[in-house]
């Protein structure tokens, strides 16, 4: 398709708002700065959610396998985007007791 096709058009806005979320997310995990091609992006739209990976091995990953979920969501023009960490899944976090 078209760069200007108006689904890519929001297609990236969503892009954008997913990524703002990671970064942050990361920063106050690692104090480091993470950029637009730090993370590939996998978007479910039809169900409001997205699947993260760090990709650039030059960042730590913030949980034990380097994924990072999140969702999103679209009202009156706006978009809005969270992406959150489990402590438990936090590298060096401690295992909880069974």
């Amino acid at each position: 398709r078209a760069a200007a096709d108006p689904a890519n058009l929001r297609r990236g806005k969503l892009l954008f708002v997913v990524k703002e979320a990671l970064y942050k997310l990361y920063w106050p995990l690692t104090g480091r700065v993470a950029e637009f091609h730090d993370f590939s992006v996998c978007l479910d739209e039809s169900r409001g959610t997205f699947g993260a990976r760090l990709v650039h091995s030059r960042l730590q990953a913030v949980t034990r396998c380097g994924l990072v979920a999140g969702g999103f969501a679209r009202a009156d023009g706006l978009l809005v985007a969270l992406a959150a960490v489990p402590t438990k899944s936090r590298p060096g976090a401690p295992d909880e007791p069974d």
